[in-house]
């Protein structure tokens, strides 16, 4: 795909290519299906097309003022956003939540990946191999990400899709 070379700026740019990469359009697509699925209905107020023309119009330096991230932003909420949270530089970490979720629902994931589970008859996964990974994965106790939850969560999806398509 060629890209205009009418730019503005880099900043302009980048902003354009994030707000239409098909990574996140795919993402957007799979969180409406899902919300659906539920009953949900998923928006995304940050790819509002206005707000995007804005940012691009806006030059870097000012919305990234004296090279704090979102300073533009951060100024635009005083008064309305508690201090500590406005001015945070740190990321929020939610992998004790989602490792503790994962916890509460071991015996789900334990009775769903298991040698005999769909995966395995298949032949996608060796059915001794995952039972034991997967209880290894869920009694890692203290991990400090969550790339263990993931893992759990996507070999559950996988079995779930599974099931779903192939016995009804």
């Amino acid at each position: 795909m060629k890209l205009p070379l009418d730019f503005h700026s880099v900043h302009a740019r980048s902003i354009y290519l994030e707000a239409r990469s098909k990574y996140h359009i795919q993402c957007m697509e799979w969180n409406n299906k899902a919300g659906a699925l539920n009953g949900i209905t998923c928006a995304f107020p940050f790819l509002d097309r206005d707000l995007v023309q804005f940012l691009m119009a806006v030059p870097g330096d000012v919305q990234n003022a004296g090279g704090v991230p979102r300073a533009m932003a951060r100024d635009g909420m005083k008064g309305v956003m508690p201090d500590e949270i406005r001015a945070r530089v740190w990321k929020g970490d939610p992998s004790a939540l989602l490792n503790s979720g994962i916890r509460e629902e071991a015996g789900a994931f334990t009775s769903a990946l298991d040698h005999n589970s769909l995966a395995a008859r298949m032949g996608f996964v060796d059915g001794e191999r995952l039972a034991n990974h997967v209880k290894g994965m869920l009694e890692a106790e203290g991990q400090r990400g969550c790339e263990n939850s993931w893992r759990v969560a996507d070999l559950f999806g996988l079995e779930a899709w599974l099931r779903v398509f192939f016995t009804g």
